[in-house]
């Protein structure tokens, strides 16, 4: 059974919640393929085995299912953690469709290294078919990565459109599981638009970045959406500068004044990331129930 939203906030001013913790690999920069993919054996990779597992019983994944994964705030790993979470369903023989709905500072594509002007916002705006901005990933060929497209001035409006809908009822019909990569909760309207469309809703958390406040605001915003859960991403040293490498190449940069160069169109948000502060959430151990 999900959790309750009432019981989240109570964990949350405990310093405690439910959650699965995730431990990056520092990888190479010249391959950015993800890392289940690299080492399917390896400790990290095993991580989302788990991580998977209990996804598996919390959504119960015997009917098609659409997830979708947020954070309360930038550079947390949500992108990585979408990244390798629908690349360990893939290789469980699940077929996965892995959804760019970030249209403002897009970086899934390159996760995956495909191409990304055409992909949702042009199927939205009705200038191309599905078919058109489905790719299939080389390695995996049960794994489909349908990027972001054409930085839209209207992301909000394409995402609460009955043809956006009508794509998430498409992608059931067609996938074992679609996962949506989406924008920040606490930053833009995006993910709250498509929080209630989900059938649940996964929370990254950086360990020593994320605070309790913007948690306790994220899950506010989400309050009618089926959250069911937060991955605790970046839970070593090692993890740590993981991290910081895939939100140095990768990450948002979402903060007042930054610009994203990638076509013609520039977003500025207006709030900076926030750093470690004495109130930095502590998470506890796993609760794998």
């Amino acid at each position: 059974m999900p959790i309750k939203k009432s019981e989240l906030e109570e964990r949350l001013s405990l310093d405690a919640f439910i959650k699965e913790e995730v431990k990056t690999p520092v990888q190479e920069e010249s391959d950015t393929r993800p890392f289940v993919f690299l080492d399917p054996n390896s400790s990290y990779s095993e991580s989302f085995k788990i991580l998977r597992t209990n996804l598996k019983f919390t959504m119960k994944l015997t009917e098609p299912r659409c997830l979708m994964v947020t954070s309360s705030l930038t550079a947390e790993g949500k992108t990585t953690i979408v990244a390798n979470l629908a690349a360990s369903f893939a290789q469980s023989g699940a077929k996965v469709a892995v959804v760019g709905t970030d249209m403002r500072i897009p970086s899934l594509y390159k996760q995956f290294g495909v191409e990304q002007e055409m992909g949702l916002s042009n199927y939205l705006n009705h200038e191309v078919e599905l078919k058109d901005i489905v790719r299939e990933y080389k390695e995996e060929p049960r794994l489909h990565i349908i990027p972001s497209g054409s930085l839209p001035p209207n992301s909000a409006d394409l995402l609460s459109s009955d043809r956006f809908l009508e794509f998430v009822a498409v992608l059931k019909q067609k996938y074992d599981l679609a996962i949506f990569d989406s924008p920040p909760v606490n930053l833009v309207s995006d993910s709250i638009i498509m929080g209630p469309i989900m059938d649940g809703v996964l929370v990254v958390v950086n360990k020593g970045q994320s605070r309790r406040k913007d948690l306790k605001m994220c899950l506010e915003r989400l309050r009618f959406s089926n959250v069911i859960g937060f991955v605790v991403n970046a839970s070593t040293e090692k993890a740590e500068r993981s991290s910081y490498y895939y939100n140095r190449n990768y990450g948002y940069g979402y903060g007042y004044g930054h610009k994203n160069q990638y076509g013609s169109r520039y977003y500025t948000y207006g709030k900076t990331p926030h750093t470690a502060s004495s109130d930095a959430v502590e998470p506890i151990e796993a609760n794998n129930k």
